[in-house]
C-alpha cells in the first residue's frame, strides 16, 4: 500500500475540508477488471503486486489531471474532481495507459470507470451521500475498457468534446424514482467512427427485457423496475431460500442495457441449468462463482450447489421480453 501513500496526504486539497460540508464535485471510480481471474492465473503474491501497481498509476494520473485520490477500496479508487473536463481527461488517461502498457510484471491490465457529478458531503476530505452511490452503480455497469457516465455530467463540456460520447441506454439506480441517462466516453480511436454527439432528448424507451421466475409454486415477474432483485437466505431477499449452502445475500439481478443479468456474489456460487435453444448458453450447466450471465431462454437456478433431482429449492427461470 505504500506505493499509495502520498496521493492520500495532499493537505493544501483537505485545508478546510475537514468539517461537514456539502460540494458540487465529480466522484470519480477506477475498477481493476478481473482481479479474481487474475489471482487465479498468477498467484495471490503475485497478483497483489500487480493490482497495487495499477493502483498506483491510477493514482498519479488522477493527480496529474487535478483530482483528489480519497480511498482504495479493494481492486478500486475512488476519487473526486472539481471539473467535468478533468474527469474526462483522467479517464481516457487512465484507458491509454493500460491499453499501451503492461505492469512490471508483463501482465494486461483492464480498467472499468464510472464517475458523475453532484452534490456530495465531504468528512475528512472523503465524499459521502447519494452522488457516490450513484457513480459506483455507473462503474459496476461499465465493462473492461470501458467509461461511463452521465448526460448531465458534462453537461458543462464544450460541443467538441461532447462528440467523443456515444448514448447508452437509460440505467436504473436503486433509490431513484427515475432511470439515468448513461453515456459512454470514447477514448479509443479505433472507435472513432462510431463518435457522434449526444442527442439531448430524453425519450428513449425503458428495457422491455423481463423474467419469470417460479419457485415453490408462485410466479414473480421480474422487470427493470424491480431491480436489483435479491436471492438468499437472509430476511432482506425477495426470494428466500432455506437452504444452508445458500448465503445470506447470495445473487441478484441487475438491469443493464436493456437485459437482465444475474450476478453471484455468494460463498458457494451459483449453479444455471439450460433448456436447449436457439441461444448460446442454451443447453448448458453454468457454474457461477463471483461472475455474471445474461439471462436468456430457459432454465433453473440452485443456489450454492449442484442440482439434484426433486430439489425443493430450485428456481425456474424464463427469459425474454414482454410483448
Amino acid at each position: 500500500m505504500s506505493i499509495l501513500k502520498t496521493f492520500f496526504t495532499d493537505k493544501s486539497r483537505l485545508k478546510g475540508q475537514k468539517r461537514k460540508k456539502s460540494h458540487e464535485l465529480i466522484i470519480f471510480f477506477a475498477d481493476i477488471s478481473g482481479s479474481t481471474r487474475m489471482h487465479e492465473l498468477l498467484g495471490d503474491s503475485m497478483a497483489h503486486e500487480c493490482i497495487m501497481e495499477s493502483l498506483g498509476s491510477i493514482a498519479k494520473l488522477v493527480k496529474a489531471n487535478q483530482g483528489m485520490t480519497v480511498q482504495v477500496i479493494g481492486d478500486e479508487i475512488m476519487a473526486w474532481f472539481e471539473h467535468s473536463l478533468d474527469a474526462v481527461n483522467c479517464a481516457c488517461s487512465i484507458q491509454k495507459h493500460f491499453c499501451f502498457s503492461n505492469t512490471s510484471c508483463g501482465q494486461k491490465v483492464r480498467v472499468h470507470i464510472g464517475f458523475c457529478r453532484g452534490r456530495a458531503e465531504l468528512d475528512q476530505g472523503k465524499p459521502y451521500g447519494d452522488t457516490v452511490n450513484v457513480a459506483a452503480r455507473l462503474t459496476s455497469l461499465a465493462r473492461a475498457g470501458q467509461i461511463v457516465t452521465t448526460r448531465k455530467t458534462l453537461e458543462d463540456l464544450s460541443e467538441e468534446k461532447r462528440t467523443l460520447c456515444r448514448p447508452l441506454p437509460r440505467a436504473r439506480v436503486k433509490g431513484k424514482s427515475k432511470p439515468l441517462d448513461t453515456v459512454e466516453i470514447l477514448w479509443n480511436q479505433e472507435d472513432a467512427t462510431a463518435i457522434f454527439t449526444v442527442p439531448m432528448t430524453h425519450d428513449r424507451p425503458m428495457s422491455s427485457a423481463q423474467v419469470v421466475l417460479t419457485f415453490e409454486n408462485q410466479k414473480i415477474v421480474v422487470k427493470e423496475k424491480d431491480t436489483p432483485f435479491i436471492f438468499g437466505r437472509g430476511p432482506d431477499s425477495h426470494i428466500l431460500v432455506a437452504s444452508e449452502t445458500a448465503s445470506r445475500s447470495h445473487a441478484r439481478i441487475e438491469s443493464r442495457y436493456d437485459e437482465l443479468v444475474f450476478v453471484d456474489h455468494s460463498t458457494n456460487g451459483s449453479y444455471i441449468n439450460t433448456i436447449p435453444g436457439s441461444h448460446a448458453y442454451d443447453g448448458m450447466d453454468i457454474h457461477l462463482h463471483h461472475r455474471d450471465w445474461t439471462m436468456v431462454g430457459q432454465g433453473s437456478i440452485s443456489l450454492g450447489r449442484p442440482f439434484s433431482d426433486n430439489d425443493p429449492h430450485a428456481i425456474l427461470f424464463s427469459a425474454g421480453n414482454r410483448s
